[in-house]
């Protein structure tokens, strides 16, 4: 058992929580032509340029990255989700 367990709500409580807009394509079918489609999601990460990398990184082949300047407050978080981590 572990002394510690540092989940998502720790990150996102201690300002660690960035969210990432991608905009990327999408084909259903080879022979169909490729829709544009937007992703949300949230990465971990020190500040603003970290996430960004991290973005980056894991999608070099997107359209184009987002990352907002302020992490996400756990309020922003409950409502973006539609739940309370409150």
């Amino acid at each position: 058992m572990p002394d510690l367990i540092i989940d998502f709500e720790n990150h996102l409580n201690h300002g660690k929580v960035f969210l990432v807009e991608l905009e990327t394509e999408w084909q259903d079918a080879p022979d169909e032509a490729p829709n544009s489609i937007d992703i949300h999601m949230y990465v971990i990460a020190q500040n603003f340029w970290q996430a960004q990398y991290i973005a980056s990184t894991m999608y070099p082949d997107v359209r184009s990255i987002a990352v907002h300047e302020e992490p996400v407050t756990p309020e922003e978080y409950a409502t973006r989700r539609n739940r309370s981590l409150l």
